[in-house]
C-alpha cells in the first residue's frame, strides 16, 4: 500500500494536474469480462493453456487459472494479455486475488508474473516492466485464497497492456486468479479542475486556507495528507475551510483530493 501511494504521489507531481479516471473489472465470469484477453505462446504450444475454471472461485462463476506441465523437456511460456489501458497518467491494481496449488513451489528460472506490456500487447515487441512476481517466498501451495491490494502502475505513453505470464520446464505450479480491478489514469483535458481549488498561504508553518469551487466541492469524496514517502499523515474534513500545520515537521506534503470522477494532487510545504 505504502509503494503504490509513494508511485501514485510521483506520478501526480509530475502532472501536478487532474485526470480522467477509468476503473476497469473482470472476475473472468462472463463475455463482457472476457473481452479483449487473449493467450500468447512462446514456449510448447497445443498442450497447456491460461484456463477459465468454474471451480474454487473468489466469486461465481469463474477464474483464471494455469495447471503445471507434466513432465516434458521444452519449456511452457504462457501469457494471457488484457484488453488495452491507457495509463499516461499512472494508475493501480486495486485488487487481485490469487490462490496456488500443486505439488511444488518456484524454482530457478520459473516465473509467474503479472507484467506492464507498454508498445504492443506482443511481449517481444512491448516494453516489459514486472508490476508483481508471484514466484517469491511468498507462494504457499495451500490452496488459499488471498487478495493483493494497490500494486502500483507506472506512468506509460500510449497503450499499455496487463500480462499474465506463466514460465516453466517441469514443475508442478497450478496457478489461479480472480476478482482483477484497475484504476487508469489518462492526461484528458481536465486539467483546468485543478484551478478550482487554492491554497494560500503556501509555504506555511501555521494555518494554510484551502479554497474549493462549489460545484467541485460537492464531488468530493475524501481529503487526505501524505507526506513524500507516501504514508497517510491526515484524513481531512470535506467541508473544511483550513488546516493547521503548526505540528508538522518541515518539509513538503501532498493533498490528495478524491472526487466521483477524478483526483487531483497538490503539493505543499510546510517551513
Amino acid at each position: 500500500m505504502l509503494k503504490s501511494i509513494t508511485l501514485f504521489i510521483s506520478g501526480f507531481l509530475l502532472l501536478n494536474s487532474v485526470t480522467a479516471q477509468t476503473e476497469y473489472f473482470t472476475g473472468w465470469d462472463k463475455a463482457s469480462e472476457n473481452a479483449g484477453w487473449s493467450q500468447t505462446q512462446k514456449g510448447v504450444t497445443g498442450f497447456y493453456d491460461w484456463e477459465k475454471i468454474a471451480s474454487t472461485s473468489v466469486s461465481p462463476d469463474s477464474c483464471l487459472a494455469h495447471y503445471y506441465p507434466v513432465g516434458g523437456s521444452m519449456p511452457t511460456d504462457n501469457w494471457f494479455i488484457s484488453p488495452v489501458f491507457d495509463f499516461s497518467a499512472g494508475g493501480w491494481i486495486d485488487t487481485l486475488w490469487n490462490n496456488y496449488n500443486g505439488f511444488g513451489t518456484p524454482m530457478a528460472g520459473d516465473t509467474i508474473v503479472l507484467y506492464l506490456l507498454n508498445g504492443s500487447s506482443d511481449p517481444d515487441l512491448a516494453t516489459k516492466t514486472v508490476l508483481y512476481s508471484f514466484t517469491d517466498s511468498t507462494y504457499m501451495a495451500d490452496g488459499v485464497w488471498r487478495e493483493l491490494l494497490m500494486i502500483p502502475v507506472g506512468t506509460f505513453a500510449g497503450d499499455s497492456y496487463l500480462a499474465f505470464r506463466y514460465y516453466t520446464t517441469n514443475n508442478w505450479l497450478d496457478v489461479k486468479f480472480d476478482n482483477l480491478k484497475v484504476t487508469s489514469f489518462s492526461n484528458v483535458g481536465l486539467s483546468e479542475l485543478s484551478n478550482e481549488i487554492q491554497i494560500y498561504p503556501n509555504p506555511s508553518n501555521s494555518i494554510i486556507n484551502i479554497q474549493i469551487d462549489n460545484s467541485l466541492k460537492s464531488q468530493l469524496s475524501s481529503i487526505i495528507i501524505y507526506d513524500m514517502l507516501g504514508n497517510k499523515i491526515e484524513d481531512l474534513d470535506l467541508n473544511l475551510n483550513s488546516v493547521d500545520l503548526s505540528n508538522y515537521s518541515s518539509g513538503t506534503y501532498i493533498i490528495h483530493f478524491t472526487t466521483v470522477n477524478d483526483d487531483i494532487v497538490k503539493q505543499i510545504v510546510v517551513e
